[in-house]
């Protein structure tokens, strides 16, 4: 899963400045059985994780092990990940 990429936070930022449309007040009223204005809706700050069939590369763009490990691999920092090293190299963490 990843995160939700930044451009997609500005469109967050500029519809919190459009009033919901007709149709999400019309299924809010379905839902609740009442009528709601606009008034009546606000936003809350989330954190949106998606999957990993979302804003998959093509094939020829896909990672290769060598873009984690080996000599020049500079995708990834083990230590920070609370590895030695890279694992290939090390042998993975030390269990706790």
């Amino acid at each position: 899963m990843g995160r939700q990429t930044s451009s997609a936070r500005i469109a967050i930022e500029f519809a919190r400045n459009v009033k919901p449309a007709a149709s999400a007040l019309g299924g809010a009223k379905g839902f609740r059985g009442k009528e709601i204005t606009a008034r009546d809706v606000s936003y809350v700050e989330v954190e949106r994780w998606l999957g990993l069939f979302h804003e998959v590369v093509p094939k020829a763009q896909a990672l290769k092990c060598n873009d984690c490990h080996g000599a020049n691999a500079s995708r990834l920092d083990w230590k920070a990940l609370g590895y030695r090293g890279d694992p290939q190299k090390t042998g993975g963490r030390k269990l706790r």
